[in-house]
Parts: structure tokens; C-alpha cells; sequence
């Protein structure tokens, strides 16, 4: 269990039994309250992965790291601190983590969370809302490129395949002229169908590729 050096004692049985492990990444720091101008508590200094307990999350200030967007606030009760759920590792909004509308001495609510474009290069996808923007074929398999308006977010996937069969997705900045190639290269490893993580495409075009098996033909959908 992580223990920050923090001013005062806390008393560890808080809330005892409540709330869900998580581990953080990254060099998180602990706050007082759900925004960036509250007071530190505690800052981890050497990136190391640590488990810490969140009690409840609620929307705070929308802060950003390293391109990802997010306004949601886990409360750690055993330093009585808040920490951005952007160092915390899992989706956005942490699953089996309730509102913390449900305790009163803490208050704050989950409204307006989805709201946020929170999308992290080579993150797993959130496929709440996706639509498929193109899609060709290779082989029998189909090839679509996924799109999350919400996270501003796009993926490949290949499905009707077999195994061995291959998907990834290439982004450009400049319409298609130039682009950075295979991302989030996938295998299917079992079945037909596999995908790639996702990345980010605000303000950026892409489109997904795949193959019928390794050093099989190549097909791409349009860039959207």
C-alpha cells in the first residue's frame, strides 16, 4: 500500500473496507482538493507504480497530461487527498470507484464526465458512442477505421479473418501527404477479429490497414 510522507497522521480504518485498489503511474501528486491550485500534500518523485485505495471519484478541475484530458478526481481517504485520475492507471472514469456524492463529508458528483476528450496515444479504446468512418476489404476480412468523437480518438480493427492476419493504423498531419506509419500494429492471436489501441486524431486525419496473414496484401481504408 503506498505510503507519501504527508504532514499529520491519518487514520487508516477511514472508510474501511470501501472503494477499489488502483495503481498509479507516472509521478502523481496528492492534493488537498479536485484542483490543480489546491495545495500539494504529497508528490512521488521516481515514477514508480504504486497501489493506492480510491474511496469515490467526482469531476473536478480538467486538467491535462501528456496529451490525455480528463476532469475526474479520485479522494485517496487514508491522506484525506485527491489525486487527477490521469495518474491513476485504467479508463477515465475508474469502474467499481461510486461518485462521491454517496459520502457526505465529501460531495461532488460524476456529472459532466463524459464530456471529456481523454485519449491517450496507444491507450485501449472506448468503444461508448464509436462508429466505424471507413472501411475496405482484403481477402474476405474487413478493415475499419474507428472513430470516438467523444475522446477524439480513432482505431483500427480487422474482422472475418483468421489467425495471423494483421491490423494497425497510420495518422498524418498534412491530409495523407506524410504520415506516421503502423500504429498500434495488432496480430490476431485467436478467432478473426482483433484491433489496435487507440490514438488520438484531433484536428489530424487517419485510416486503419490490414493484411490476410504476414507478408500478405496490404489494403488501407480512406483517411478520414
Amino acid at each position: 500500500m503506498f505510503r507519501p510522507h504527508t504532514n499529520g497522521v491519518f487514520p487508516v480504518w477511514e472508510y474501511d473496507g470501501l472503494g477499489r485498489h488502483v495503481k498509479t503511474w507516472g509521478r502523481p501528486g496528492l492534493r488537498e482538493d479536485s484542483h490543480t491550485g489546491s495545495p500539494v500534500t504529497w508528490q512521488d518523485g521516481n515514477g514508480i507504480s504504486v497501489a493506492v485505495r480510491a474511496l469515490c471519484q467526482r469531476v473536478g478541475e480538467r486538467v491535462t497530461v501528456d496529451g490525455m484530458v480528463s476532469n475526474v478526481w479520485s479522494h485517496l481517504p487514508a491522506y484525506r487527498s485527491r489525486v487527477s485520475n490521469l495518474l491513476l492507471q485504467g479508463p477515465a472514469i475508474m469502474p467499481g470507484v461510486p461518485s462521491c456524492g454517496q459520502y457526505a463529508a465529501i460531495g461532488g458528483t460524476l456529472d459532466g464526465a463524459d464530456s471529456n476528450t481523454s485519449c491517450g496515444d496507444g491507450t485501449e479504446p472506448n468503444s461508448t458512442g464509436a462508429w466505424t468512418a471507413e472501411s475496405t476489404t482484403v481477402w474476405g476480412r474487413t478493415v475499419e477505421l474507428r472513430c470516438n468523437g467523444t475522446t477524439a480518438c480513432a482505431w483500427g480493427r480487422v474482422s472475418g479473418g483468421t489467425v495471423g492476419d494483421e491490423v494497425w493504423v497510420d495518422r498524418s498531419s498534412d491530409g495523407g501527404e506524410t504520415w506516421e506509419p503502423v500504429l498500434g500494429h495488432t496480430t490476431v492471436t485467436s478467432g478473426g477479429d482483433a484491433y489496435t489501441t487507440q490514438w488520438m486524431d484531433d484536428g489530424l486525419v487517419m485510416r486503419a490497414c490490414g493484411t490476410n496473414g504476414k507478408g500478405g496484401t496490404v489494403a488501407c481504408t480512406g483517411w478520414y
